[in-house]
């Protein structure tokens, strides 16, 4: 992924981590299909507000399928979970060089 330069150097460390958080969320919802970055902005700023710090993991496990990976996980089996992984990590593996966990 590429970050704008002048925008890098002119950024906080702060503003740095949430550009390298946007990116990376970015590469795995590209992945998913998506057409733009509106949902990673959406989940990234709810990380970075004191929304992140009060909600449970349970709900910020939902934004997450939801706004990246574009699937409802409330009724998602381990089956289906497992699909979605495995297919993400092979297509981020035959494009990124990234290396798939074993399990």
């Amino acid at each position: 992924f590429f970050i704008n330069e002048d925008l890098w150097n002119i950024s906080g460390f702060f503003t740095q981590e949430a550009l390298i958080d946007h990116e990376l969320l970015y590469l795995i919802a590209l992945n998913r299909n998506a057409n733009d970055s509106k949902n990673t902005r959406e989940l990234l700023s709810s990380l970075l507000s004191d929304e992140f710090s009060k909600s449970s993991l349970q709900v910020l496990n939902e934004r997450f399928y939801d706004k990246i990976l574009g699937v409802n996980n409330v009724d998602l089996s381990p089956e289906r979970e497992r699909s979605i992984y495995k297919r993400l990590c092979e297509n981020l593996k035959n494009q990124y060089f990234y290396e798939c966990p074993e399990n």
